[in-house]
């Protein structure tokens, strides 16, 4: 039979061992890389979400530059004589 020092070594390297098979994911826990891949993700969709926003922020400022520019055209030429 193994003595207590032994049985503590065995079990320093189990522990070592089983807590390499999680960051390597075999055990079927989520890796570091996991991790960074969904936070990676979740940044990508939050940028594309504010893409989209600055994008419709720029067609309304766009749309309301035009507008207003025709109705100062069109007030223009009603009040030019004839």
């Amino acid at each position: 039979m193994a003595n207590s020092e032994d049985m503590s070594r065995y079990t320093v390297a189990n522990e070592h061992y089983r807590q390499r098979l999680v960051e390597i994911g075999v055990d079927g826990t989520e890796t570091y890389h996991d991790r960074w891949l969904k936070d990676h993700e979740a940044f990508l969709d939050d940028q594309e979400e504010r893409i989209i926003s600055l994008e419709n922020l720029r067609k309304e400022i766009y749309d309301d530059h035009r507008d207003r520019t025709r109705r100062h055209r069109n007030q223009y030429y009603q009040e030019m004589p004839s």
